[in-house]
Order: C-alpha cells, then sequence, then structure tokens
C-alpha cells in the first residue's frame, strides 16, 4: 500500500499515539450524520425530479400524475424526505447544544467534542440507515415514474439511481450501522449509562402512561409513542434478561431491534419538530405527514417486536400457553384504540405537493 511504513512528525500526529483507530471512528460518527443530510436533500430533488417529468409523461390520454399508485409514490415520498431531514436537525441541534456548553478556551476542548460527537454515535447511524434507505426509494421510483427512459444517461434518473447505491454501504454499511445502534444499547444499558430498569418499573403496571393531554389533536398518537416508548425499552430488557451480554452476538435480533429504535426515534422526534412549529399553515400542512409517519412506523415497530417475542418466547418462563400467547400477540396494542386512514392522509399530502410541485415542508 502507498502508505506503508510511511512516517508521520510527531507534531502532526492526532490525539495520542495508540488512538487513531478512536479518532478513525468519530470521523466516520460524523459522516454518518452528514450523509443523512446529503440522502435527504437527495430525496426531494429526485422526487421533484420525477414530478416535472410526470407531468409532461401521458398514458391513455392523459398525465400520469392522474393515477392514484403515482399518487401514493410522491406522498411517500414526502413522508420519507421529511422524516430523514426531521432526524437530521434533531442530531445537529442536540450536538450544538451539548458543544456550545465547553469552554473554546480549555486546552482538552477538541477532545471534548470528540467526546459530544461519539455520544450522538447512535443518532448519527440511525440518520445515515434512514436517510440512505429513504434515498433508495425515492430514486428506485423516480426511475420507475420516467419509465424506459430512466435507464437513459441523458435523463437525470440514471445518473441518480446509479450514484445512490453506494450511500448504503459506505461510512459503515448499514448493516454495520444496525449493529452499532443495538449494540451501543445494550452496552450503555448494561452499564447503566441508560436508566432502563429505573423506567421499567416506573411503567411495569401501565405501558401506556396518561399524558395528559386530554382533547389534544394528536392526543392518540402521544399515547402512541409513549406505548412505542415502553415497548422498546421493555424488548430490550427482555433480551438483555434471555441472552446477557451475548446478545451482540445474536444479529438474527439486533437487526429488527435496531429498527425498533429507528422508529422510536422517527415518532418521537416528528412529533417533537411538529410541536415547536408556529400556528399557521406550515403547521397545518405537516399534522398529515406527521399522523402518517407516526402511523407507518407504529406499525413498523409491533411487526419487528412480534418477529422478536415469537422467537425469544422458548426461552421465557410463562404461567400458562395464554400468557405466552399475549407475549407474542402483543394483545396489550388493542387497549391505544389507534386506527388511522394512511390512504386518506396520503391523498391530502400528495395533493399539497400537486398543488407547490415540489416538496412543501422545506423551512
Amino acid at each position: 500500500m502507498y502508505f506503508e511504513d510511511c512516517k508521520v512528525p510527531v507534531e502532526n500526529v492526532l490525539g495520542n499515539v495508540g488512538e487513531g483507530g478512536h479518532i478513525a471512528l468519530n470521523v466516520l460518527y460524523a459522516g454518518r450524520w452528514k450523509l443523512g443530510f446529503s440522502s435527504a436533500a437527495g430525496c426531494m430533488s429526485s422526487m421533484n425530479v420525477a414530478y416535472n417529468f410526470a407531468k409532461e409523461r401521458k398514458q391513455f390520454s392523459r398525465s400520469i400524475t392522474k393515477f392514484d399508485m403515482i399518487k401514493r409514490k410522491f406522498a411517500n415520498m414526502v413522508v420519507k424526505a421529511w422524516e430523514s431531514d426531521t432526524l437530521n436537525y434533531a442530531t445537529t441541534g442536540s450536538l450544538d447544544y451539548s458543544i456550545a456548553k465547553l469552554d473554546k478556551k480549555d486546552e482538552d476542548y477538541y477532545i471534548k467534542v470528540q467526546k459530544v460527537i461519539e455520544d450522538h454515535a447512535i443518532e448519527a447511524s440511525i440518520c445515515k440507515v434512514l436517510g440512505s434507505e429513504a434515498l433508495a426509494y425515492c430514486v428506485d421510483n423516480c426511475v420507475q415514474i420516467f419509465g424506459g427512459s430512466g435507464f437513459c444517461e441523458e435523463y437525470p434518473a440514471a445518473g441518480v439511481y446509479r450514484d445512490e447505491r453506494i450511500n448504503r454501504i459506505f461510512e459503515g454499511t448499514n448493516e454495520i450501522n444496525r449493529l452499532l445502534i443495538s449494540g451501543i444499547l445494550l452496552k450503555k444499558s448494561i452499564l447503566e449509562e441508560l436508566p432502563i430498569r429505573d423506567v421499567i418499573f416506573k411503567r411495569s403496571e401501565n405501558m401506556i402512561p396518561d399524558v395528559g393531554q386530554t382533547d389534544h389533536i394528536l392526543e392518540k398518537e402521544m399515547s402512541v409513542i409513549e406505548y412505542s416508548r415502553s415497548l422498546a425499552l421493555k424488548t430490550l430488557n427482555n433480551l438483555i434478561n434471555v441472552y446477557g451480554q451475548d446478545l451482540k452476538n445474536k444479529q438474527w435480533i439486533l437487526e429488527p431491534f435496531a429498527d425498533v429504535i429507528v422508529s422510536l426515534s422517527v415518532m418521537h422526534n416528528g412529533f417533537c419538530r411538529y410541536n415547536q412549529l408556529e400556528e399557521g399553515n406550515h403547521k397545518n400542512k405537516t399534522l398529515t405527514v406527521l399522523k402518517t409517519s407516526i402511523a407507518e412506523h407504529f406499525n413498523s415497530m409491533i411487526k419487528n417486536v412480534k418477529e422478536i417475542n415469537c422467537h425469544i418466547s422458548n426461552k421465557m418462563n410463562f404461567k400458562d400457553e395464554n400468557e405466552k400467547k399475549e407475549f407474542c400477540n402483543l394483545r396489550e396494542v388493542d387497549n391505544l384504540d389507534y386506527i388511522v386512514n394512511t390512504i386518506e392522509l396520503k391523498k391530502e399530502i400528495c395533493d399539497e405537493f400537486y398543488k407547490s410541485e415540489k416538496y412543501y415542508l422545506n423551512v
């Protein structure tokens, strides 16, 4: 290799000798977070390009924008772009807030900045996974909307489709990042850096705590988010009790569990973003996107937890077969009485997208 046996002057060494791996990993954390931003931007630009082409492309004597399956694609693109954008800015805000507390005159300032970045490793991986997979969806459907022209180099869809694929590979593959999400959570839980046992104890009798927001427009969604938080913590606790530290080797489990954490992050940060918006037209437009996002990630989360529970149920002790069935099927979900008409929500989202003729939720 070109740099084999390369000598580095002492004054050019970053950190202390022997800490190169640690510093390199911190570079990756920042890279993952930034990749989330570029992916979100790619989602927005690809849907805009697809819409401009769709207006002109006709089938059966009318623009393909008139067809409902195309409308669904655009609505999904808007939701996925907004989710990725939301997590990116939430992570940025947290980083800025933490770094602002540091004293720039401190001789260890940059070491402490490095520690702040390291503390956001989970968030960085979530930004990378969610963003790159949202971009994959948007670009793939951009090509679909272009039809055969999507494979012709003189059209923009072909180049974007070719270039997008690397995003799920570099800065650590999405598989590696899912292992990091689960693995770091496991480590922090065992070291009690996360107070999961305290929260689980408080919520053991009631997985759906009273949010005290009767008549709030998002009362149901708030209950869903709090239940999802309880469920994620309970699932992690069950996995630790079953596998202990060996959980880090159980990739069949770690992958769906990482997706549980991604879904919880999307729901939580999406609600926080909406709740902080000023009253007005933009907030009203965001509401349908948020409701769709929460509904779909909740369904995804329930599916993943059921898969995990069915796998570990034989390793757990239940008083009878009925208790085991309730554990595997998550019967308590029925208590939420949560029913969402996502088709109607997506119709509204697409109508707004068509009015704007571009992604419309940039602030």
